[in-house]
């Protein structure tokens, strides 16, 4: 296991390496709750120091998990381990969207009765998402995750065991309904379309050390889009977050977003979004308030 002070050198390296936003966890707490309601889960491509479990309820759209990317279902829970970066895209509204941070603290209980549990946990080097479909789920995951925040700090700690513990027993007991990240390519184009230099599918098909036609396969294959449409994705999907996260202005969003002018940034973005960048701002106050 690592010690904390190698953990903390090991995600500066992260950070530096992959310009993933790096989120600590406050030392203050052993567990955090975030709950957000009827809204679109936005998040920066960020990696936290501590373990992240998301319930999305009625959400859809497409997850980018460490080298997987996926689509996300209609209800799910997942859990992430440390220093795995992630992102959702989604345009639908979320009717719940939980997330609980628990920092490596929280697993230094000698209890016996908690070691098997805390021993999976430590082991995690990927994610593991569990599709909320069954009835059961209601009891199990939804309801209690949805009461969470309200929940004073302890039994916000038991709660939170005993999901776990639940958890750790589906993925023994019923592998069907668990899905295992596979490792896959997107990071590494995600890189390239994220980069500062210009974009060509020649190029990016160098980078990836593929043929031109092997590269427009494997986008159809894998991800469902050519790379025209995904390079155009991920500058509105840049835009998106620049506008929900900062200040600066539109015309350095549309800049900073890869777009020639500001009058075609804010004409794709409006056929994309049904709504002008300066409205899409408008809609997420809520997130400079965010604890």
């Amino acid at each position: 296991m690592l010690e904390l002070a190698a953990i903390a050198q090991l995600m500066d390296v992260l950070v530096q390496m992959s310009k993933v936003q790096l989120i600590r966890f406050s030392p203050n707490h052993s567990v955090r709750v975030h709950h957000l309601q009827n809204r679109p889960p936005i998040f920066d491509w960020h990696a936290h120091d501590c373990y992240e479990l998301i319930m999305l309820i009625g959400s859809s759209g497409t997850r980018f998990i460490g080298n997987d990317v996926s689509e996300s279902k209609t209800n799910e829970l997942i859990l992430i381990p440390p220093l795995v970066s992630h992102t959702w895209d989604t345009e639908s509204q979320a009717e719940d969207v939980v997330v609980v941070l628990f920092s490596h603290e929280f697993l230094n209980s000698s209890v016996p009765e908690f070691s098997q549990l805390f021993d999976w946990l430590r082991g995690l080097r990927q994610n593991v998402s569990l599709n909320l479909e069954h009835n059961l789920h209601e009891h199990a995951y939804i309801n209690p995750l949805r009461k969470l925040k309200d929940s004073p700090p302890l039994e916000r700690v038991i709660i939170l065991l005993s999901l776990l513990s639940q958890l750790q027993s589906d993925c023994r007991e019923n592998s069907a309904i668990i899905d295992h990240a596979p490792q896959s390519k997107i990071s590494k184009l995600m890189a390239y379309l994220e980069g500062n230099n210009e974009k060509s599918l020649t190029h990016c098909a160098e980078t990836m050390n593929m043929s031109t036609s092997t590269l427009k396969r494997w986008l159809k294959k894998d991800v469902n889009t050519t790379f025209t449409e995904l390079y155009r994705h991920t500058r509105l999907k840049k835009a998106q977050n620049l506008l929900a996260c900062t200040q600066v202005t539109i015309p350095i969003v549309a800049e900073q977003s890869g777009f020639s002018s500001v009058r075609a940034f804010n004409e794709a973005f409006k056929a994309t979004f049904n709504t002008t960048p300066v409205k899409y701002r408008a809609q997420y106050k809520w997130r400079k308030e965010r604890a």
